[in-house]
């Protein structure tokens, strides 16, 4: 994983593997909860970005992470 500090103070949070993405994910169900991909939803209360647009497919019924096809 990546991390940088933004100079707008944002913590960004990359995914660099299909591992990591999949963490990433898991964490922010489990600590931004179930709309964690719905910017409107509610307000954050820390100033995090979490990346693993790499790994992002919106579907019919929702996001979803897929494995990263070899390039």
């Amino acid at each position: 994983m990546k991390a940088t500090i933004r100079a707008d103070g944002f913590l960004l949070v990359s995914a660099e593997t299909d591992l990591e993405a999949y963490a990433l994910q898991r964490w922010a169900r489990e600590n931004l909860g179930a709309d964690w991909f719905d910017a409107t939803a509610r307000q954050p209360q820390a100033k995090i970005i979490l990346d693993w647009s790499d790994w992002l497919v919106i579907t019919p019924s929702g996001p979803e992470l897929r494995a990263k096809v070899p390039t």
